[in-house]
């Protein structure tokens, strides 16, 4: 489908809550799908709202970066300043389009505030949060904010974007008068360009290249299933076949993973599991290339960054059926199991690790080469065609959209 040139925008604001390494995936997605786009001649700026972030991958891009004071409560991004610095990121480049990549925050409120005073065209990105498993969480909170700036943004936007099919059906579902086009991220497929051999990379992350491992590489976050890994990995008792756990992601609950610890301590699998924390750059990728296979028992995914990540370093893979890589399975590169499955998890780890090596390797290449249609340059081209999808602004909603909190 080729876009319609004259809906085109020739500059976009891309406003995220946080454009901080520890936030997760949109740290990576939103400046690489903004830089892809500018190399298109779509010039970009990026908007977030945080105090001293690092982000060393929008340092390497020449994208302007504006950040947005924190107010006093984290939850739901509020900001004193964001509505001003979004207007002034606008005024910078002459945007025509304001590109939102959240939905639950203020972050939608205030460039749905800027796109009417200025008349720029307003794109949403729900990045998983429009899900039927997203919003039965904390949905009578949710149920209040909704009429409160929420629901008028999403009625009155030129565009909702999703990043895949089962996304595209979950926020069509909700009835919307906005048209829904569908652009999956990409990944930087160069990344297996860059990885060391496996030995010397165990040693450089510092753990026994003897013994085989496999790698969870995600947010600390119940959603992503840590807590049921480690207890899975305390039923298949693959550590007595000489496999090892690394665990490696941030976690912006320490309480939560103080528990995780802590409950791997009580089970005894300590020796067996390594904490790395937080890693990125250079330590991301020996990390990946210690690595024999990858596991990440998310309850959903609209993509899945670090799963694409794997796969491009030829990594067997260990997921659920809530993503959008069910081709795994078909194309003997990995296992698809059932979210929130402690059984299928552990089934699944003890089949990995009684898979002959040949095969994991066979596997991994197999996984390698299903991620290869997805680079930066062709989710910018996706991006473009949807982008010639937006309609007129949406100056009167015909009738208001009601959160159904019994429904979701």
């Amino acid at each position: 489908m080729k876009p319609d040139v004259k809906k085109l925008p020739k500059a976009v604001v891309h406003v995220v809550p946080s454009l901080d390494v520890s936030y997760g995936g949109p740290a990576v997605s939103v400046p690489s799908l903004a830089a892809a786009l500018d190399r298109r001649g779509i010039r970009g700026i990026l908007v977030s709202i945080d105090a001293n972030p690092l982000n060393a991958l929008i340092e390497s891009t020449t994208l302007p970066w504006l950040k947005a004071r924190p107010g006093p409560i984290k939850k739901g991004y509020y900001s004193p300043n964001l509505t001003s610095m979004i207007s002034a990121a606008v005024q910078e480049i002459e945007a025509d389009t304001i590109h939102v990549h959240t939905v639950w925050g203020y972050p939608l409120v205030a460039a749905h505030r800027v796109a009417r005073k200025t008349g720029c065209r307003l794109v949403v990105s729900p990045r998983s949060e429009l899900y039927v498993e997203s919003m039965r969480k904390s949905r009578l909170l949710k149920a209040l904010v909704w009429p409160l700036g929420i629901s008028a943004a999403l009625a009155k936007a030129n565009l909702l974007h999703a990043t895949e099919s089962r996304e595209e059906s979950a926020i069509s579902s909700l009835g919307l008068p906005s048209p829904v086009a569908t652009a999956a991220n990409g990944i930087d497929l160069s990344i297996s360009e860059k990885l060391i051999d496996r030995h010397t990379a165990c040693e450089s992350i510092g753990i026994d290249p003897q013994r085989y491992w496999v790698l969870f590489l995600s947010r600390l976050h119940p959603r992503k299933g840590p807590d049921l890994l480690i207890e899975a990995w305390a039923k298949a008792k693959i550590y007595e076949l000489g496999w090892g756990c690394l665990i490696a992601g941030a976690s912006d609950d320490s309480r939560y993973e103080r528990q995780l610890r802590d409950r791997a301590s009580a089970l005894g699998l300590e020796p067996s599991i390594v904490w790395l924390g937080h890693i990125e750059g250079g330590r991301k990728i020996d990390t990946l290339a210690a690595s024999d296979a990858f596991v990440l028992p998310t309850q959903f995914e609209n993509f899945g960054m670090s799963i694409a990540e794997a796969m491009a370093c030829s990594l067997p893979i260990i997921t659920t059926d809530q993503t959008p890589w069910q081709s795994i399975a078909s194309a003997c590169a990995g296992w698809i199991i059932p979210a929130n499955d402690v059984n299928a998890i552990e089934k699944a780890l003890a089949k990995m690790a009684k898979t002959p090596s040949e095969m994991l390797r066979t596997m991994g290449t197999n996984a390698k080469q299903l991620v290869q249609p997805f680079s930066w340059e062709m989710a910018a081209e996706q991006m473009i065609v949807a982008y010639g999808m937006m309609s007129p602004l949406n100056e009167q909603m015909t009738k208001p959209i009601r959160y159904d909190a019994r429904l979701r």
